[in-house]
């Protein structure tokens, strides 16, 4: 899991550095089965593909508001 966080998270960073904000973020794997690196890698690609548009969605709503997590 910490490498397919390692080679995606530039993605978010990216993002997050566009809009001038800030988040933190925890991935816990709860399961029995161990998944191989491409179904973690996925994950992790649909995770940071949420949270951008998240991101994207909050800025066009209140471009010029503050950030109210800060």
């Amino acid at each position: 899991m910490k490498e397919a966080w390692r080679l995606q998270k530039h993605r978010l960073y990216d993002a997050l550095n566009a809009h001038e904000k800030q988040r933190g973020l925890v991935l816990i794997y709860v399961g029995k089965e161990l998944p191989n690196f491409e179904e973690i890698q996925a994950c992790v690609e649909r995770l940071i593909g949420k949270m951008n548009q998240s991101l994207a969605s909050e800025n066009t709503k209140n471009p010029g508001a503050p950030d109210e997590e800060s």
